[in-house]
């Protein structure tokens, strides 16, 4: 079996699995939609363990930048003098870059499982009417920062296990997972387009390198189908 079919059965057959738990024995305690946001972001982050625990981590952490941001709004009453909607979006200005600044720390190195955590609390906050200080503090499920957690948490895991199980019925190993960051800090996308040139012996013995990196869809990108198909002279 291809591994994208093994894959197919294995989603599909959790993820009713995972409906019938969030939608009957864990009815009105979890929320759903949170868990297949985490669901998503596993494979998102790569899988495996290392997708598993960045999602976990980064979605928790993300939800407590919100919690933060929440707090602010309720206990800070700057919004009757700015406006709610300006002091809203100063407040989570600054939360989302703390999301994106945390990425030097490699147990938070992947951005978008912060923001996802960010935007399921605030979802869930916001729709059940959470935003107070009784709703925030509060020691139960119904508090944004428990329930969000809880929720990706087990998402996450159904996540891992679809992929464990679709790669057991393809007969296949997964392949090794890219590090998220480096001994030197997170991974950096690839933002402009850089040239490099190197030239190394002489006679018959030279070898020349030139090299063109940068992010697709860029000059780059044009710059090298120009070159691979219009060949001139000399091209080897």
């Amino acid at each position: 079996m291809s591994l994208l079919n093994a894959l197919t059965i294995a989603i599909g057959v959790l993820a009713a699995i995972a409906t019938w738990l969030f939608l009957g024995p864990l009815g009105g305690v979890l929320q759903i939609w949170v868990a297949f946001v985490a669901w998503g972001c596993f494979y998102h982050c790569g899988g495996q363990e290392a997708g598993l625990k960045n999602t976990i981590l980064g979605m928790i952490f993300g939800a407590a930048v919100g919690w933060i941001s929440m707090l602010v709004l309720v206990f800070v009453p700057l919004g009757a003098a700015l406006g709610l909607p300006i002091w809203a979006g100063i407040v989570v200005g600054i939360g989302v870059a703390v999301l994106v600044i945390a990425a030097r720390c490699p147990h938070f190195s992947v951005i978008p499982a912060n923001v996802y955590g960010f935007a399921t609390f605030a979802g869930y906050a916001l729709l059940t009417n959470q935003v107070s200080p009784g709703g925030l503090l509060g020691p139960s499920l119904a508090n944004p920062l428990i329930n969000t957690a809880l929720s990706a948490a087990i998402g996450a895991i159904f996540g891992y296990l679809s992929q464990k199980l679709g790669l057991a019925m393809a007969g296949t190993q997964a392949a090794p997972a890219a590090p998220a960051s480096t001994p030197s800090g997170p991974r950096m996308p690839i933002t402009k387009v850089s040239v490099g040139e190197s030239l190394v012996g002489d006679g018959n013995e030279v070898a020349h390198i030139d090299l063109i990196i940068g992010p697709r869809g860029s000059a780059a990108e044009t710059a090298f189908c120009n070159a691979l198909v219009n060949n001139k002279d000399g091209f080897t």
